[in-house]
Order: C-alpha cells, then structure tokens, then sequence
C-alpha cells in the first residue's frame, strides 16, 4: 500500500460509514444535494456541453487535444441514491487526459423517485446517440459501483458496446451473497442493511433479485471484453469475484484486477500510484 493510499484510507475509517441503516440511508436521500458541478479544472482541457434526453442531463466532455476518436459512456455510483460527487469528476478527467476518449456522462435518474426501468428507458437513447456520432470507432460503456452494475446489466439486454469498463460494480444490490458480511470490517466505507435498502427502492415494482436490479443472477455469456478493478478492502469484492468466475466460465474475454489494498472506487483517489495504475489499466484496455 502507497503512503498516500494509506492516508486516505486512514482518513475514510475516521467517518463514519455511509449505508450502515436503513435510517441512515433514509438520512443521505432526505439530505442529498444536486449533482456536482464539472470542475473548472476539467473545463480547461474540455469541451463540455450539456443536453436534456427524456428529462435527464446528459453531460460530454470532448478533449481539446489529443483526442482519440474513443468513445465512453460513463455512468456514475453512489447507491442509486446519490448524485454525482466532485471525485467522480476527478477521475473522469484523469481517464480523458490517458485516452483521448469523449467521455459522455448521463445523470440517470436516483432512487426512490426513480427505478432501473427509468434507467433502462433513459440511457439506451443516450448510446445510440453515441454510436451515431462515433460513426464506427470504438463504443465503450463503463461506470463504478451502481454505475458499473447499470452497465452490465444494459450489456446483458441488448446495448451493444466494444467492451465494459466496471471500476468495483454493484452486481447484487439483494445483498444475498452470505460472504460478503465478512468483509464489512475491513471495508472503510461502505456497509450492507443500508445498501440492501436502497437496492429494494433501485428495483421499483420489480423483485430485487431481478437481473436488471441485481445482475449477479443473469447469464454472463454475451458480454463484450470487460475489464473490472476492485479493492481488495472493498465489501464488494465478494460478488465481484463471483461474477467474473461465472464470466469467465461463460467464455467472457474479461481482464480482472484486485488491488490488495483498495477500498471502495479506489481510482477515484486520483494522487494515488494504484489510482494511476488503475487509470493506466483503463487505457490500456480501451486500446485494444
């Protein structure tokens, strides 16, 4: 473990959890704020434009150099409950900067007020526009934790992409997995009774074992190359392994890195070395 991963981690186990009750979920929807702005940092070496599809922003940012002609469909985490936060940003400017990638970001609607069927009907127009523009070069859809489960499950009903780039997904918001609870202790961030909640909200009227809901229970054959980095420190990591063992069994070309000393979206920690390793990772894959 780097010293500045240690640090941060350090700093994280000092605050208490996120999603330790239902109560507390509750507490972060009640309190929740808007979307975070793009920083200006990243409006200096981006074009960004913004648009409204179905109701919903739709935020691209364009490099103004070096750009690859790659396209990626990012879809932010947070529960399903939580809007888009600064750190997401952050990354997102370090995985342009690496990859010359347009990076497009739609700000799919939160639980409870909204539910995986809204997602499914928001962002599959949002890729076909995508492909459109990207007139034949490479289409690649990604996000981490809720954001990296919405994309395997779009993946798995029929939104055709070059490959998924997951960054510690949230494959089974039913909570089943009974290893998972081992790995609240070592995890700094995230716990299971609130993020169970707020996967029941996710799924609406649908049961939340449903794969849309929770892909950990669909067939995985037919996915697109995946790549996957999890922290090793990361109470996900248990459903992560699973799913990419049944991918794998599937015949799925999938690419998968545990980072020993990771918590949760570790790459978001974008001064870290195993942030930059990961963003390296990133690059490497959508390259081809």
């Amino acid at each position: 473990m780097s010293l500045s991963m240690s640090l941060v981690r350090a700093v994280l186990a000092r605050r208490p959890k996120t999603l330790t009750s239902v109560e507390s979920a509750q507490k972060r929807v009640a309190e929740r704020e808007g979307p975070a702005e793009v920083s200006r940092r990243l409006r200096s070496t981006c074009d960004v434009t913004t648009e409204t599809v179905g109701g919903f922003p739709v935020i691209t940012l364009t490099p103004r150099t070096q750009g690859s002609g790659t396209e990626l469909v990012y879809l932010h985490g947070g529960a399903y409950v939580g809007a888009i936060i600064p750190a997401h940003w952050a990354f997102l400017g370090k995985v342009v900067a690496r990859t010359g990638a347009t990076v497009t970001v739609p700000l799919y609607g939160l639980a409870p007020e909204h539910t995986v069927d809204d997602a499914f009907a928001f962002v599959p127009p949002v890729l076909e526009a995508v492909r459109q523009r990207a007139a034949g070069r490479p289409v690649y859809l990604g996000g981490d934790s809720a954001g990296g489960g919405l994309s395997v499950s779009l993946a798995l009903h029929g939104q055709q992409v070059d490959g998924l780039v997951l960054i510690a997904p949230w494959l089974d918001p039913s909570a089943s997995n009974p290893v998972a609870p081992g790995l609240v202790e070592v995890d700094p961030m995230l716990d299971i009774p609130g993020a169970a909640w707020a996967g029941r909200q996710w799924a609406g009227p649908r049961e939340v074992t449903d794969p849309r809901v929770s892909p950990i229970f669909a067939d995985p054959a037919g996915l697109p190359r995946t790549l996957v980095l999890q922290g090793g420190h990361d109470v996900l990591l248990a459903d992560t392994l699973k799913f990419c063992e049944r991918a794998l069994d599937a015949g799925v070309d999938l690419s998968f890195r545990v980072e020993p000393s990771g918590f949760h979206v570790y790459p978001a920690a974008t001064f870290t070395p195993e942030a930059r390793r990961a963003v390296r990772l990133i690059a490497e894959f959508m390259r081809g």
